[in-house]
């Protein structure tokens, strides 16, 4: 069996990033476990499971998203709080326990209830327009949230005092208190209901807590895991997302497993901390996404002592998305896109960009510019455009070619119906970045380190790309141009727009490059590090 170990964390917590639906998501929810798993699973390579160590009521929508809702998992949290069954169940607000006499109001946003006129509740929903919290108020103070589990019942229950939590109280199905956390960190367990549930081949067992205090989550979680881990066959191999907010735990409970851990691009600044690098260096296999974070490993190994005879033979590279042929919209639109990812560009770079980009412009009305960023800033496209606008009006360009216009200009898709030529495009997700790559028609990265998303994407769509770093999706003269210098950029740009037969072998040569890095290829690396462990 292979146990995949997500970081799926919000911001290193021992919880999931799940959020209300109007609050745009600070990352991306396919990150590399998620791809791992998806391939595993519709493949069908071997049997899986995924281990959750962190708290998330909303799992079951999360998978959902993610097409894997039929994919077995273990939730330790269900362990300590005894909850059983992972059928998903709607329930409304309405049929809640309400004072009597209470109103509920409906915004844009949430829902709001009040009693006698003064506001007692706020009713948060996700992005499915499922119930995950209620926030409690008195006297206007906000004094507790309630979060609701997918599954049809209170998952736990936060106390706050002046805007502080100040305790949580993790609950059953039954609506059953089994452990709080207190300000500080500590646990205490309730002494009533002094044990756990681990799932077993031949049912449900429980185990008793070895203390009804504990200094840290962690130590609880570490615990659990443990006798969890005692259920499994000695042969089980654990893939893990390397992270901080696990590495010391997984560390000592799995020092005698068979381990495979990945260190992928969102995660690649764990290589500076130690307790993370502790737990790399005693893996069995090591996977990176790329060869820029290969290096970056190497390094800090070497840094730690280790000579690399020890640990190369470890170290292989496997990217996370694989390529699939598609065909781009590009072709059928009166004006010519290109992407400029900008949130890994540097001020200097950016103003440069910019003004070589405003230089083409003048020579080729039909181009647009398209700013890629996967900011969470509410207002970050209207902050790039501002930043454009600034740039081209010192540089004496015509401002307005920054202004957003009404939705009546902006629909205007005929050549000069739109004064508008710099756009900022904000991608969250794989399904609104897939939209925004079909238009392009060329993917202009000018980062020290190009998007590898964005560059799976235009392979797979044929999509030239012209970029300033060099990775295994571009083959310099063939599928794009590596750019020297930033003044080389409107020349690049004249070759792939001028003449579409330049375009179209870039197109070719894109798809026959992306043969190499197909699922299949994938899977066979993948088969060959599973393999390696024996």
């Amino acid at each position: 069996m292979l146990y995949f170990i997500p970081a799926w964390y919000d911001e290193n917590q021992w919880r999931e990033r799940e959020e209300v639906w109007y609050r745009p998501k600070t990352s991306m929810e396919a990150d590399d476990t998620a791809k791992e798993i998806q391939l595993f699973y519709r493949r069908n390579l071997c049997p899986l499971k995924i281990i959750l160590l962190s708290s998330a009521p909303n799992f079951r929508h999360f998978l959902h998203r993610l097409g894997l809702i039929h994919v077995e998992y273990w939730s330790i949290f269900d362990a300590m709080q005894c909850i059983r069954g992972k059928q998903l169940n709607s329930f409304s607000y309405y049929d809640l326990a309400w004072p009597e006499g209470t109103e509920f109001h409906l915004t844009p946003f949430a829902a709001i209830a009040s009693l006698h006129g003064e506001r007692i509740a706020l009713i948060q929903f996700g992005e499915g327009g499922n119930l995950i919290r209620i926030e409690r108020y008195e006297e206007g103070k906000e004094v507790s949230e309630i979060s609701y589990d997918d599954r049809g019942f209170i998952s736990s229950i936060r106390t706050l005092d002046q805007g502080k939590v100040i305790r949580e109280d993790f609950l059953d199905n039954m609506g059953k208190v089994r452990f709080s956390l207190l300000s500080g960190g500590r646990v205490e367990i309730n002494s009533d209901l002094p044990f756990y549930e681990l799932e077993t081949g031949s049912g449900r067992i429980q185990k008793s807590y070895q203390k009804l205090q504990y200094a840290s989550l962690e130590d609880v979680i570490g615990e659990v895991f443990s006798s969890y881990l005692e259920q499994l066959d000695a042969e089980s191999v654990f893939c893990i997302a390397n992270h901080d907010r696990h590495a010391a735990l997984l560390q000592k409970a799995l020092k005698k497993r068979k381990t495979i851990v990945t260190v992928y691009e969102a995660r690649k600044k764990v290589c500076n901390s130690q307790v993370a690098m502790d737990f790399l260096a005693g893996a069995d296999q090591i996977i990176t996404d790329s060869e820029e974070n290969e290096k970056i490993v190497r390094q800090a190994l070497i840094r730690k002592g280790i000579p690399e005879d020890l640990f190369g033979h470890r170290i292989k590279r496997i990217s996370p998305f694989s390529v699939r042929h598609e065909t781009s919209l590009c072709q059928t639109l009166p004006v010519k896109n290109l992407l400029l990812p900008v949130d890994l560009l540097s001020e200097s770079d950016f103003q440069e960009a910019i003004l070589q980009l405003a230089f083409f412009l003048k020579t080729h009305p039909s181009v647009r510019v398209h700013l890629f960023t996967r900011s969470a800033e509410y207002w970050a496209e209207e902050r790039i455009l501002n930043r454009v606008e600034e740039i081209l009006s010192k540089a004496s360009f015509p401002p307005e070619w920054s202004i957003q216009e009404d939705s009546s200009a902006e629909n205007r898709t005929e050549e000069g119906g739109s004064s508008q030529k710099f756009f900022a495009d904000v991608c969250r997700d794989s399904m609104s970045i897939h939209r925004c790559m079909l238009l392009q028609r060329v993917l202009v990265d000018l980062s020290k380190r190009p998007d590898q998303f964005l560059q799976v994407s235009a392979v797979s769509l044929g999509i030239p790309q012209i970029c300033k770093g060099k990775t295994v999706f571009l083959e310099d003269g063939q599928n794009g141009i590596l750019l020297k210098k930033m003044e080389d950029l409107p020349s690049a740009l004249s070759y792939y727009l001028d003449q579409l037969s330049h375009w179209n072998d870039a197109r070719v040569l894109a798809y026959r490059l992306g043969e190499r890095y197909s699922s299949e290829d994938i899977e066979k690396s993948w088969e060959e590090v599973i393999a390696g462990l024996d």
